[in-house]
């Protein structure tokens, strides 16, 4: 792509304005990773984002989560968002909350290994609790567990109580220790809607029929344990 091109090479911009120019799922791609770090506002609505957008490991900044955000919220087709391995903090939660808030069709969201903390997913859980639409979260590898723990504990048992469409999630390797376990072993155990529940590397695992069992369990460390990536429905081991 010729402007994707022509931006690798643009210096000092701090607005880049690409609304209404029918940039589809593979320019974007190619655009994002074009992106200076010092543009400060980027705009990417009204184009035609079709189905699902995959933009894992490319370390964007603030401004480029933002307007992909700000895009999925107001995409009619958007299904699969993957954001994963992006260095995504708190800084952008307003406009993620956004999206995970009104989005009519996004089913599957990946922000695992991230540096999300535990404020922002108690708001993102709070507001998952009544969201009709979302089937697939990967949440893993974040700060859960690091500030706001119990609050984020509370939320994600609350979300797991009343939520009906979520029924694959990972929330592993948050640090959530024991008294924040215990409160989501509490929302998780009623639940009759999800299916596949990921949380190693917390206090505590998941047995055979999906319950949280409030013991910690050996090998648990991040460097001692086989990986797994979520991918929709399905979960592929990394070795």
């Amino acid at each position: 792509m010729a402007l994707a091109a022509g931006l690798k090479k643009a210096k000092a911009i701090e607005r880049c304005l690409l609304g209404a120019n029918r940039i589809t799922d593979v320019g974007l791609a190619e655009l994002v990773r074009a992106i200076s770090p010092d543009v400060l506002v980027l705009d990417l609505s009204q184009n035609k984002i079709t189905q699902e957008i995959n933009l894992a490991n490319n370390l964007l900044k603030v401004s480029s989560a933002d307007a992909l955000f700000r895009n999925a919220r107001y995409s009619k087709h958007l299904r699969r968002l993957n954001l994963s391995k992006n260095k995504l903090t708190p800084a952008c939660l307003d406009a993620l909350a956004d999206m995970v808030e009104k989005s009519p069709t996004l089913e599957q969201l990946y922000i695992g290994t991230n540096y999300l903390s535990g404020k922002a997913g108690e708001r993102i859980f709070g507001l998952l609790a009544g969201n009709k639409v979302l089937r697939v979260l990967d949440y893993s590898l974040n700060q859960l567990g690091d500030s706001g723990e119990l609050g984020c504990a509370k939320a994600i048992a609350e979300c797991f109580r009343t939520n009906r469409a979520l029924q694959h999630v990972d929330i592993s390797f948050n640090n959530f220790g024991k008294e924040a376990s215990e409160i989501i072993a509490e929302g998780i155990e009623p639940n009759k809607h999800i299916y596949g529940f990921h949380y190693r590397g917390n206090y505590g695992w998941v047995n055979s029929k999906g319950f949280l069992v409030l013991e910690e369990k050996q090998e648990t460390l991040l460097d001692s344990i086989e990986q797994q990536r979520m991918n929709g429905f399905d979960v592929t081991v990394i070795r």
